[in-house]
């Protein structure tokens, strides 16, 4: 089983999302960049489904010692400077979090099957 959240970890992610997130959000926000909201000028199709722009690197491609550079310059060509300085200190809190957990054979009560 997954242990719990190290309570180091816990307070590092409270802390990134109140000093960091908030303040990305609030930036983009002003700059009037939307997120996930439905264009409902569009005829509904009945799916929210986007395919990925072809030559998008599925996630899975990333090597994790380049995954800071290539979030941040994603972000980036994307128009989203805020959220490209959280490359890093996102990567860090990932690591915080994978530090302080071990797992044994028993499955995560977390996970899951969908039928």
């Amino acid at each position: 089983m997954t242990e719990p959240v190290p309570p180091a970890a816990e307070a590092a992610a409270r802390a990134f999302f109140h000093e960091r997130l908030v303040k990305a959000a609030e930036q983009l926000r002003a700059r009037g960049v939307k997120f996930l909201e439905p264009d409902l000028s569009a005829p509904a199709e009945g799916s929210a489904y986007v395919p990925c722009p072809s030559g998008t690197l599925e996630l899975q491609d990333w090597c994790t010692q380049d995954l800071e550079r290539r979030l941040a310059r994603m972000w980036e060509s994307q128009g989203l400077p805020e959220l490209a300085e959280l490359a890093g200190p996102l990567l860090e809190l990932a690591r915080l979090q994978a530090a302080g957990t071990t797992t044994d054979a028993e499955v995560s009560p977390f996970i899951y099957v969908m039928f």
